[in-house]
């Protein structure tokens, strides 16, 4: 999956302190390939893809379910920063109903008057759940709104809560994520001398929430990248995978 800059960013920061063979040189981002670190006498290219878990056919990937989400309670925190409420930690717990594009306008709206309306004093906590009192005005996509106001805090925080069973990453998975990636490398090559690939589990969100087996790590991948990695971002774990006809699965401390 496509990467934006501010994550490609985080991403490479982390990378280079969890793996203590990172080339020593210059880092800076770019396009085709992501990353370009510069050393004395060689230039390393690093292109950097997510991985995500599989769905069942017909069904909505996870993370555009999540996209979604994260713009409803956003467009809510803004709705609320706008009447200068106080800093909160807020996690909005969502059903199994899909959220739509059409409601979240709606569904932000919703969640800021409830929260500004149910604001705990400094220390305390709160929950928004239903009473199902007749009519009661309560979306459906949404289950309840945990509400936390420390006193050291200094800044809104308000998210979709992200809970669910983690899937294990499977050695297809990786090899399909390659493949995907293999037809630029000859355009990342006019860049660099040696490319890389950065394939990130991101691990904050449900659809990123993948354990990775042995079997995974140590399975020997086709692919044209001179080095492949497998990087735990949430854990801070990397692998470095065997691709083409060298190199062993190991984990990187």
């Amino acid at each position: 999956m496509p990467t934006n800059r501010q994550d490609e960013a985080r991403y490479i920061e982390a990378f280079r302190n969890a793996f203590t063979n990172y080339p020593t040189g210059t880092t800076c981002l770019q396009d085709r390939p992501d990353c370009l670190v510069r050393t004395e006498g060689l230039t390393v290219g690093i292109e950097i893809t997510r991985l995500h878990r599989e769905v069942n056919r017909g069904e909505r990937p996870l993370q555009e379910t999540e996209e979604l989400r994260i713009r409803a309670v956003q467009q809510a925190l803004a709705l609320y920063e706008k009447r200068g409420g106080p800093p909160l930690f807020v996690t909005v717990r969502f059903s199994r109903v899909p959220l739509a594009k059409r409601t979240i306008t709606m569904t932000a709206a919703w969640l800021a008057e409830r929260i500004e309306a149910v604001i705990p004093a400094t220390g305390r906590t709160t929950e928004i759940v239903p009473t199902y009192a007749p009519g009661e005005e309560f979306p459906e996509e949404i289950v309840s709104v945990g509400i936390n106001r420390p006193a050291s805090l200094r800044h809104q925080e308000w998210w979709p809560e992200s809970a669910g069973r983690s899937q294990s990453l499977t050695h297809t998975q990786v090899q399909a994520a390659l493949a995907r990636k293999a037809a630029h490398v000859a355009e990342y090559r006019a860049a660099c001398d040696e490319i890389w690939l950065l394939l990130v589990l991101d691990g904050f969100a449900i659809s990123s929430m993948l354990d990775v087996p042995p079997e995974t790590t140590k399975h020997s991948y086709d692919s044209s990248f001179d080095r492949a990695f497998l990087f735990d971002y949430f854990h801070r774990r990397v692998w470095e995978l065997s691709v083409g006809v060298s190199g062993t699965g190991r984990e990187r401390e």
